[in-house]
């Protein structure tokens, strides 16, 4: 077990996209007394948008590359970049307090800068079946089928590309199934060890009745979601969002993200369509770009 002294850095939860139960997740580790979410910043963002602190650490740089050694340029942006990470990670302090304080952020957007900027914090990257996703996006925000199933496809893409990029190095992070927090008694240990937070101080009895939010299952009455805590009952059934696919549906989707959900850990439901119907698929995939460049002429033409 990893020995925690109540010390280290803020831990964050990155989620693939919405839907992704960033929420659960959050709610499980600051449930530690270690731990602390926070309700001021209920989703960061910190790092979705780091890229523009990249960008200025290299355009600062770049008025340094004609007086030092290219290599001394180099180390001096990456010093200016993670001097910026401490700044943030100061402002977190005074945020969110506690020991440990909990972020979480339904994106992995720039999940590559991540430790560019927080050299000595913690990352756990959620994921969820796709399918699970998209459907539930569907139920609670209206999503579009095909936007959602590509834009979960692009998240697994920067996930694998991340996993790719840190090679051995297993320290500081780890991939959390959504599916395993709730089926596997050892996955939450598994994350706390993870984390270096101390488990026997975890009281996993009370875990056990930590209430949703946010579920498209518990809706409003007017049918928007709602982030209010609601104790789950027989009916909450979050592993089969998708049982009443369609053939077609289930086909387009391993069209567009087969390889991404095997490379998770995903098994498809094959569709016969899908292996027979390669020019539907394609047809689909034109009609899709023809979409995209029309809503693009048309935004350039109001604007």
């Amino acid at each position: 077990m990893a020995e925690n002294t109540g010390s280290g850095g803020p831990i964050f939860v990155l989620g693939m996209l919405q839907r992704s139960g960033t929420n659960f997740l959050r709610d499980l580790l600051a449930a530690h007394p270690h731990c602390q979410g926070s309700d001021s910043l209920a989703e960061d963002h910190l790092v979705h948008h780091a890229e523009l602190l990249a960008q200025y650490s290299g355009w600062v740089g770049s008025h340094w590359a004609n007086h030092a050694d290219p290599e001394e340029v180099d180390r001096l942006e990456a010093d200016l970049l993670q001097s910026i990470g401490r700044g943030l990670r100061e402002f977190i302090a005074r945020s969110v307090g506690g020991v440990r304080p909990v972020l979480k952020t339904p994106s992995v957007r720039n999940v590559d800068l991540f430790f560019r900027l927080f050299d000595d914090a913690s990352l756990l990257i959620l994921v969820r079946d796709g399918r699970s996703m998209v459907e539930s996006g569907m139920r609670s925000f209206g999503w579009d089928f095909e936007e959602a199933t590509r834009n979960w496809a692009t998240a697994a893409d920067r996930i694998a590309a991340f996993r790719t990029a840190m090679g051995d190095r297993t320290r500081g992070w780890r991939i959390v199934r959504y599916e395993d927090l709730l089926t596997d008694s050892n996955e939450l240990r598994d994350i706390l060890a993870a984390v270096s937070l101390d488990a026997d101080l975890y009281d996993f009895e009370s875990v056990q009745r930590i209430p949703v939010k946010g579920s498209s299952s518990y809706k409003r009455t007017g049918g928007d979601v709602h982030w209010q805590p609601v104790e789950p009952g027989a009916d909450f059934q979050p592993l089969n969002r998708w049982a009443d696919w369609s053939e077609s549906q289930h086909a387009r989707f391993n069209w567009l993200a087969g390889d991404q959900m095997k490379a998770l850990g995903y098994e498809l439901v094959e569709s016969a369509a899908g292996g027979s119907r390669p020019m539907w698929n394609r047809y689909r995939d034109g009609s899709w770009f023809a979409r995209r460049v029309r809503k693009r002429l048309l935004a350039r033409v109001r604007r």
